[in-house]
């Protein structure tokens, strides 16, 4: 009896473990035995019976009526039991390693919040290993609420926040609020769980934030997406055609009006202003969007895109003007004379004050929209971000090591002061050259152009225990590079 129980139980588990491994649901819509399709889990069962004997002879009619081990509850315990050994052996495999944490929060039909957990580390092989915690119900998806969240999964698996290493989640204001987001309240408790967020969303925030924050530009792109909603075609053609031709007066007023902003000066000025802005953040734009990006020439276009931007504040003001004014000439559009003056916008006229169009176009919109990017570009692309993966980058293998840097990487190790002691910076300068000299010129890491690669067969040599520093600074890199690419593919999908 104890033996047909545990085959029986043993054939549901089978069939329970190939299901979740498929990703496959368990139920059908009709389970009666009449059914012609009983769902996955029965009709797999049927079909294993079919085939195994000593199967068919301890279920269904072979099986007591109260031991069948095919009810919807018992098929929820066997995915609870398989759910919970896996988190097990996720838990053992990161042991005391360092470890990052992806976290997102969805609202399910049921209009029920609830929050995905995703950590990733380095396994004891080398390999990096990314993997899918729970989804955890939360009352509100406020920060605090999400901490509590975290904390308690951590606490339910034996986790300790103090070995987290990176941190990564969407732009929202409840996660990466400089007070109050999720993010800052992990950095109270842990100021080493580095922060990282898509570099492409970053940009795209800082240019979707121009487009909000300053009225103007605003404005601009509000008439933009009424002309687009119309016509992709030439604009100016269209919509005279749409004015000679509609029969409704409404849509002749709309015309009109669009025509009549498209040409003036200020719908000129700021569509030059944001092509030429546009145009220096392309490059960085189309190299963010790459799957398979290159952190050293990220980092550098960034950099480069806010030194033109700098210059751009200074210089730019005659260039655009000249580009402006020269595109009104060519085009019959009545040019503006700077010094005359004007009415400031959002007042009535007994209470508008008078300014200069050079004050408008000069100060109100030129310096407001480039002085804006540049802030939004300096607290979405930190230096701390940037010099960190900077340093990272050091310990690419492509081309022989050649963006080997002993500084940089001591630099690196500044990063994370409570898994380097001062013991530990006596010998790791030494330990860094020794490290490349002797990699260098190992032609079993000639043609190594990964760092997660080189993990691997740093482990497989057992050169990780020979240069253990070193190691332990690449396995630091590897949780933070992850972390950063995986954003990325989650945001450009």
């Amino acid at each position: 009896m104890e033996i047909d129980y545990r085959t029986r139980l043993t054939t549901m588990l089978d069939v329970t473990r190939f299901l979740l491994k498929q990703g496959l649901p368990f139920r059908g819509h009709d389970e009666s035995t009449s059914s012609s399709n009983r769902g996955n889990f029965l009709e797999l069962l049927e079909w294993y019976s079919q085939r195994n004997e000593e199967v068919s002879k301890v279920i269904k009619q072979n099986a007591p009526a109260n031991n069948q081990l095919t009810s919807p509850k018992i098929q929820k315990d066997l995915t609870r039991a398989c759910a919970s050994e896996i988190t097990l052996a996720i838990i053992n495999d990161i042991g005391d390693k360092f470890f990052s944490l992806m976290v997102d929060e969805a609202r399910d039909s049921s209009v029920k919040e609830h929050m995905g957990v995703v950590l990733m580390y380095v396994n004891k092989e080398g390999y990096v290993i990314e993997r899918f915690l729970a989804v955890v119900h939360v009352p509100d998806t406020g920060s605090h609420s999400l901490k509590m969240t975290i904390d308690t999964l951590f606490v339910q698996h034996g986790l300790s926040l103090s070995r987290l290493r990176g941190q990564g989640y969407d732009g929202a204001s409840n996660m990466r609020g400089e007070f109050n987001g999720l993010k800052s309240l992990i950095l109270q408790e842990n100021p080493f769980a580095m922060y990282v967020h898509c570099f492409s969303h970053k940009l795209q925030l800082v240019l979707v934030a121009v487009a909000h924050d300053n009225f103007n530009v605003s404005e601009f792109f509000g008439y933009i997406t009424m002309i687009v909603n119309i016509s992709g075609a030439s604009l100016i053609e269209v919509l005279g055609n749409i004015h000679d031709d509609a029969s409704y007066s409404a849509n002749k007023g709309v015309a009109a009006g669009l025509i009549e902003k498209m040409e003036s000066y200020q719908f000129i000025f700021v569509l030059h202003l944001m092509k030429y802005i546009l145009g220096i953040t392309n490059e960085l734009s189309l190299s963010l969007q790459q799957g398979d990006q290159n952190i050293v020439q990220a980092m550098s276009l960034v950099r480069s895109v806010k030194c033109r931007l700098q210059d751009f504040r200074e210089d730019g003001w005659q260039i655009i003007l000249e580009q402006v004014n020269t595109f009104c000439e060519l085009n019959m559009i009545p040019i503006l004379d700077m010094e005359d003056n004007m009415l400031t916008r959002g007042h009535g006229r007994r209470r508008g004050q008078l300014i200069t169009n050079f004050h408008h176009y000069r100060v109100e919109i030129f310096c407001q929209v480039v002085d804006l990017i540049i802030q939004k570009m300096n607290n979405r692309f930190s230096e701390v971000s940037t010099d960190l993966l900077g340093c990272i980058s050091c310990f690419h293998p492509r081309n022989s090591f050649s963006q080997f840097d002993v500084h940089k990487l001591i630099h690196l190790a500044d990063f994370y002061p409570e898994d380097f002691c001062g013991t530990d910076y006596l010998f790791l300068e030494q330990q860094l050259m020794s490290y490349f000299y002797n990699l260098r010129d190992d032609p079993y890491f000639s043609s190594i152009d990964d760092l997660g690669i080189l993990a691997q067969k740093l482990v497989e040599t057992e050169k990780h225990l020979v240069f253990p520093l070193v190691y332990r600074m690449i396995e630091l890199a590897l949780v933070y590079q992850l972390q950063l690419l995986r954003l990325n593919e989650f945001f450009l999908q």
